[in-house]
């Protein structure tokens, strides 16, 4: 494979040549689409650098990747330049959070493409300090492994996570339903709360559809949301412009991928949910939902297990509550795989530099 990093200098040429591989991609990953990633361009910060990792067999297409980076090091002087696979190295910009991460690679690569291309990332980047990968597929982090054992980049870190779903599909074949599914404190759990907000008014769950609708549902989901962290003393993730707009943009260009849940108890909105839809996988992205000094109502547990319901009933394949460790996701999900975020480090004097004064921190 022949493999060329080069700046973006058209991102519509780029999403042309990405939308056509992709269409190929044996392997494909929602958090890599075309829709996903027009949404991520089209907030590129004016001041960063991305480029793009093309791997070749003649004159066919293989492999694509697109690296961020700020070209600042921090803390300066002797911080690290970082390189970002997928992401632009901005905290704000990279609240929106990609996962399941890889590169997109068409159905014709080699085996090792995954390893070659790291390697030739590696060596193009003689401007990075360290390569960042985060919630990378196992597939890409057996190629770090590969790529650690020469040359002059080492493994820094590895944070690994679980990733957690419900099989709508088998319980389907089962015959089935979502709570009977799970563990019996959840479930007395879920009908004790039902039953706790039916004094006040009926339950009414459903998938919002219309327009006027829609908006007024996704300004609840963010009301709810913020609420609940500031409650915990917490900003909430909406409090970032820069993620409220990354998904106005993708919703308004993928209304038919983006669904927003709602469940009330009388006239008040209880929770709201905002999910992507993938090839008959539902994943929950972001929740809003009315906490109360009541312990016993839990409005979280409550409206996911409405939804997961639905969902089956609509025929989806899997609720998905994608990556991360959480109590409520162990109760309402089954761990159904891991993703890793890993740093590449380069040997040189600045990473012995920070590893001194690291460990001089740790000792003080």
């Amino acid at each position: 494979m022949r493999f060329e990093l080069a700046p973006v200098t058209d991102v519509e040429a780029l999403l042309a040549e990405w939308r056509a591989l992709y269409a190929q991609a044996p392997a494909k990953s929602f958090f890599l689409s075309p829709a996903w990633m027009a949404a991520w361009l089209a907030g590129a910060p004016s001041r960063g650098l991305l480029r793009v990792l093309r791997g070749s067999v003649g004159d066919r297409p293989m492999l694509l990747a697109i690296i961020g980076s700020t070209g600042r090091r921090r803390p300066p002087l002797v911080g690290p330049r970082c390189a970002h696979l997928h992401e632009f190295g901005e905290e704000a910009l990279d609240a929106v959070y990609i996962e399941d991460n890889d590169f997109l690679i068409g159905p014709d690569a080699p085996d090792d493409a995954r390893t070659r291309a790291l390697a030739a990332l590696a060596d193009a980047l003689t401007d990075a300090d360290e390569i960042v990968l985060r919630n990378v597929r196992p597939s890409l982090g057996f190629a770090v492994n590969e790529l650690c054992g020469v040359g002059e980049w080492e493994l820094r870190r590895v944070w690994t996570q679980p990733t957690y779903a419900v099989n709508l599909d088998m319980l389907r074949k089962l015959g089935c339903d979502y709570l009977s599914s799970r563990s019996s404190g959840l479930r007395a759990k879920v009908r004790r709360a039902r039953r706790l907000y039916e004094i006040r008014g009926p339950i009414r769950a459903k998938l919002v559809q219309a327009g006027d609708e829609k908006a007024r549902a996704w300004r609840e989901l963010i009301d709810l949301h913020q609420d609940g962290w500031r409650r915990r003393g917490e900003a909430g993730a909406f409090a970032n412009s820069a993620l409220t707009a990354f998904h106005e943009r993708f919703m308004a260009a993928n209304p038919e991928r983006c669904h927003l849940f709602a469940v009330d108890v009388g006239d008040a909105p209880l929770g709201r949910l905002y999910n992507f839809i993938d090839d008959g996988r539902v994943l929950n992205y972001q929740g809003g939902f009315r906490f109360e000094d009541d312990n016993r109502l839990a409005p979280g547990l409550l409206t996911h297990a409405l939804a997961a319901q639905y969902y089956l009933e609509q025929g989806f394949d899997s609720y998905d509550l994608l990556v991360g460790e959480a109590e409520y996701k162990r109760r309402l999900a089954d761990q159904s795989g891991v993703l890793s975020t890993i740093v590449l480090a380069r040997r040189d004097f600045r990473a012995r530099l920070r590893d001194s004064l690291r460990r001089a921190r740790e000792l003080a």
